[in-house]
């Protein structure tokens, strides 16, 4: 088998059916693999880094057996940079699962082969910061064993909700004070005339999205301070994610609104049998708890009736996300693996000093 690095978004472009068609088959299948979603990543946030995806093939030209997607970031340090190799998609927009993938078959084997080519014939970097990764993924459990190699104390968690087959049945399975507030609320949005939209055309969308990006860094403020603002890498990756997504029939963009505006939203797609929620937003003028607790109903409901079996919450603990009856929580393991110069054995003492220090995790 031949490991070959892929370096331009040219080549990077070429590789999208048969990319997919890998990873549909793969034990690390999941939205944020996808070749849309980190080819936007790459637009929106690859400025001053360097792609290096590893492919596998057969041989020279033969059949995709295995990727790598991996992009390598320097800091200025002195007396030179601090390379840093980390897997696309990792920053700014919400990825979880991110990972290698392979020909189930040949998991183990492909893996290895990517570990002698990182270790030993890649391009130069002092750390590998891999991030965002599903723990129970074969790829995590074989970085776990590389020379070298350190799992991170704490993970982060994606709390999931299985969905049964009606909507009744799933408002039984949550707490009784949850099941009250769930149904005030749709009555009293109901009461105000409020409506449910959600986004179809791809000519609503430009609008839609200035109107997401208003709500939601609205609500944003509302908990991190006047300052907050969405980056502009993020603004164009969000719009570009939607826009596929839109395409696909995986985007679910739904708002609440009156008759002359929208005053809150949820930003959610569509992914084999997951709902996977990714954002949402108010207008800090309204009654919040009621619009969102009836988005968050109405999108569970459209999901049930979608025959979903789960909904997917994302990164994050908050204890609002438990309410809604989770039901499991994927960990995201972080690892990271050490080379050989100074700089990586100075980071690596830096890091252990770290674990040790109290107060830290």
């Amino acid at each position: 088998m031949l490991i070959e690095s892929v370096g331009s978004e040219t080549a990077l472009a070429s590789m999208r059916g048969e990319w997919d068609d890998l990873l549909g088959r793969s034990s690390a299948n999941g939205p944020f693999l996808r070749h849309a979603w980190l080819s936007r990543w790459w637009e929106s946030f690859g400025d001053e880094l360097d792609l290096n995806i590893l492919t596998c093939r057969e041989e020279r030209g033969g059949s995709l057996l295995g990727v790598a997607p991996l992009y390598r970031r320097a800091t200025k340090q002195r007396p030179r940079a601090f390379h840093s190799m980390c897997l696309m998609g990792d920053v700014g927009v919400g990825s979880v699962g991110l990972s290698a993938f392979a020909v189930p078959e040949l998991e183990g084997d492909i893996f290895s082969l990517f570990r002698d080519h990182l270790l030993h014939d890649g391009v130069g970097w002092d750390v590998l910061d891999l991030r965002f990764m599903d723990s129970e993924q074969p790829f995590v459990r074989s970085v776990s064993t590389w020379r070298r190699a350190r799992i991170a104390s704490s993970m982060r968690v994606c709390p999931v909700v299985a969905l049964p087959a009606d909507w009744e049945a799933y408002l039984g399975g949550l707490s009784k004070h949850m099941r009250h507030e769930v149904r005030r609320s749709l009555r009293r949005v109901a009461e105000r005339g409020l409506e449910l939209e959600i986004v179809k055309d791809e000519s609503d969308l430009p609008q839609a999205f200035e109107d997401f990006v208003c709500l939601h860094v609205s609500r944003m403020r509302e908990k991190l301070g006047p300052d907050y603002d969405l980056a502009e890498p993020q603004k164009a990756f969000t719009l570009g994610a939607m826009t596929d997504l839109l395409a696909e029939g995986r985007l679910r963009l739904m708002f609440l609104r009156t008759e002359n505006r929208r005053i809150g939203v949820l930003y959610l797609f569509r992914y084999g049998d997951t709902m996977f929620a990714e954002q949402s937003g108010f207008d800090g003028g309204e009654a919040k708890q009621d619009v969102l607790r009836s988005l968050w109903a109405k999108a569970i409901e459209a999901a049930i009736d979608e025959n979903c079996t789960a909904l997917n919450l994302l990164l994050g603990d908050q204890s609002y996300k438990y309410k809604w009856g989770v039901t499991s929580e994927s960990k995201q393991a972080s690892i990271r693996v050490y080379g050989d110069s100074l700089a990586a054995s100075a980071a690596r003492a830096r890091d252990a000093w770290r674990d040790l220090s109290p107060g830290r995790v």
